[in-house]
């Protein structure tokens, strides 16, 4: 998941939200890509200018690396994000189309706001 911001983190502690997704059945991962807040200023001062590039990077890097070692599926990777998390998710499923994955994933624009989400059922489904 990639947080909204993009200056803000996701907390090392009980998010409501995220737990949401591990009682469906998801394993959550929560991106603090470069920009996010609570690793210092030049980590902060490291995304401007460089917005959809290295924030984007980083959520690509964490997923592709977690395919790799075999913990997770490539077939039901989803990627979700509200806000400026919605923007990497959206730049990131562009990326994703390039490798090699099997799956084409359809990403969806929430009414909700600019949340971007692919189900599980959708990746499984999609030619």
């Amino acid at each position: 998941m990639a947080h909204g911001g993009p200056h803000s983190a996701y907390p090392a502690e009980f998010v409501p939200f995220t737990a949401a997704f591990v009682k469906a059945g998801f394993a959550v991962v929560a991106t603090n890509f470069r920009g996010s807040v609570g690793y210092g200023q030049e980590f902060v001062r490291s995304l401007p200018k460089h917005c959809g590039d290295l924030d984007v990077n980083d959520v690509l890097f964490v997923a592709k690396q977690l395919v790799e070692e075999g913990k997770i599926d490539k077939e039901k990777l989803v990627l979700c994000g509200g806000s400026h998390g919605g923007f990497i998710t959206l730049h990131a499923w562009v990326l994703l189309l390039s490798y090699s994955f099997k799956q084409r994933p359809s990403p969806l624009h929430s009414a909700l706001g600019s949340t971007l989400a692919c189900s599980r059922r959708q990746l499984q489904e999609t030619p």
